[in-house]
């Protein structure tokens, strides 16, 4: 199975790349503007994954204050959106 992680440049470390390359999995994270060394990524794939996510307004104003129910609603949301449902 495939598995990628879609995140947000502040996560960009190179800690963080290697560790999930060595669990074999793809890291698209946005690289920093001061990295001096810039990896390749798929620019287009990581905003959409965010804008899609965004598109649901219960997940975009963080109605629920609950961090485990915030996570549900994130994996329904990246469920559906797999499945082009919504």
């Amino acid at each position: 199975m495939l598995s990628i992680v879609f995140s947000h440049k502040r996560y960009d470390s190179d800690d963080r790349i290697e560790n999930a390359e060595s669990q074999g999995i793809i890291a698209l994270i946005s690289p920093r503007k001061n990295k001096k060394a810039h990896r390749v990524y798929d620019k287009y794939s990581v905003e959409n994954a965010f804008l899609n996510l965004k598109l649901w307004r219960i997940i975009e104003g963080r109605y629920k204050k609950n961090c485990w129910s915030l996570l549900a609603l994130v994996q329904i949301r990246c469920i559906a959106l797999w499945t082009f449902i919504l």
